[in-house]
């Protein structure tokens, strides 16, 4: 039972439809989201005003490599091209691909970071939202 805690600009990014993944720091313990399980999604945990906004079915879940100008996603592949990179960060609900690299804290010497990616859409149709950005 996935509970995902959101800032509070995120969920009406979520309920329309333009956020539709969250990148989480893989949890020590290795109960890390699985394809599958419902998510229950939440504002304020850990507040009095702690609202329950949305539940969905967990429809992709996978490990994923960030870096300063790539993220790899197994059986996806790598984005690397700017209109992906700038594609992958809007729909993570940021604005540009520099926004989503100071949240996430990427930098040219981080070297690449492992994160989980919980995506309430399925692999094929992100996959499909990323090919659209590839040049022809």
């Amino acid at each position: 039972m996935p509970a995902l805690n959101f800032q509070k600009h995120f969920p009406p990014l979520i309920r329309a439809g333009s956020k539709v993944f969250t990148l989480r720091a893989l949890r020590k313990d290795k109960r890390d989201a699985q394809t599958g399980q419902p998510l229950y999604m939440f504002t304020g945990q850990r507040h009095k005003h702690c609202e329950k906004f949305a539940e969905k079915p967990c429809r992709f879940a996978m490990t994923v490599k960030l870096g300063w100008r790539s993220v790899d996603i197994p059986s996806i592949g790598s984005i690397k091209t700017t209109s992906q990179l700038e594609t992958l960060a809007r729909l993570d609900g940021f604005q540009s691909y520099e926004e989503f690299c100071q949240f996430h804290e990427i930098k040219i010497s981080t070297g690449t970071k492992l994160l989980r990616l919980i995506s309430w859409i399925t692999r094929d149709e992100l996959a499909a939202r990323l090919a659209d950005t590839q040049p022809k």
